[in-house]
């Protein structure tokens, strides 16, 4: 995790940029990094895993992996609804 101190030495960092390549060159190595986090995110589920994330207006929705993708988590939820969801918003199902 990132501290403010971090953060405030990628700002500078970034002032310093002078062309549109070297920041071209900042945002590829963001995206590559956001790239293997999903990954890493992606593999943390399996088919069967109960799961639970946060949908439209904030509600709690909870439910089953149904299959893992590459980008994507497919969910089939406990009122039989089907899912397409990011494995970065996906946690294991909590106890009520």
């Amino acid at each position: 995790m990132l501290t403010r101190e971090d953060l405030q030495e990628i700002t500078k960092l970034l002032q310093k940029c002078e062309t549109r390549d070297e920041i071209n060159i900042f945002f590829r190595l963001c995206k590559a990094r956001s790239g293997a986090i999903s990954e890493m995110k992606t593999a943390m589920f399996s088919p069967g895993d109960r799961i639970q994330f946060r949908g439209k207006r904030n509600i709690v929705v909870k439910g089953k992996v149904t299959k893992v993708n590459r980008k994507t988590i497919s969910v089939l939820t406990d009122s039989g609804q089907a899912w397409r969801v990011s494995a970065g918003i996906l946690e294991e199902e909590h106890s009520s």
